[in-house]
């Protein structure tokens, strides 16, 4: 009887991730944003911003680029999203680890993503997934949120002096509203293929 019922519940999840890959391979279902060339050595101090009002030049070459497909009866920050940290250079991953493995949270006061071990050798720093308010997840993973509950990348804090500067890409994917229950699954898939350096799936 175990078996039975096992067997059934891992026949159902096959099933259901099945469905969610066909699914994420619909183009149509949804939107593809990048936020290119972001400098890390360019990322004010998380003590300049309230992590609402950011500075100017934050607004305009990461969030400006995410909201560019808004419409008036659709905006982002109201839909489910997948994102990935993307570093340009493979090269960068140790010096990466690095820096992230010896920022302290108890130091910053702000929670960091767990790591696998070992590190995964990637280019894909990290895979994340919201069902609304990505805005309000980047603005964490740059470091400018102001709670120490949030866990993220918390970049301000151990990237912004890296030398040479650290330079990432930023994908964002938004997806129609409906995909709402399959979003989980699409993070996990997205994780399992691109194998983020940081971050447990």
């Amino acid at each position: 009887m175990k078996d039975i019922t096992q067997n059934k519940i891992e026949e159902s999840l096959s099933n259901s991730l099945q469905k969610a890959k066909e699914l994420f391979l619909q183009e149509n279902l949804y939107k593809k944003i990048l936020i290119p060339n972001v400098d890390c050595s360019q990322l004010s101090e998380p003590k300049d911003t309230n992590g609402k009002k950011l500075p100017e030049h934050i607004e305009t070459n990461i969030f400006k680029p995410l909201h560019q497909f808004d419409r008036d009866e659709v905006k982002i920050n109201s839909c489910p999203c997948l994102y990935v940290f993307e570093l340009h250079d493979i090269k960068d991953r140790d010096r990466v680890l690095k820096a992230f493995t010896s920022e302290e949270e108890d130091k910053i006061n702000r929670k960091l993503p767990a790591l696998k071990s070992p590190p995964p050798i990637s280019k894909y720093l990290y895979v994340g997934k919201v069902e609304k308010e990505v805005g309000g997840r980047l603005v964490t993973h740059l470091g400018y949120y102001q709670s120490s509950g949030n866990h993220g990348l918390q970049l301000a804090f151990w990237a912004k002096e890296l030398r040479p500067p650290l330079m990432l890409n930023i994908h964002v994917y938004r997806f129609t509203s409906d995909m709402k229950p399959y979003i989980q699954s699409f993070e996990k898939m997205l994780a399992k293929e691109l194998n983020p350096i940081i971050g447990k799936h």
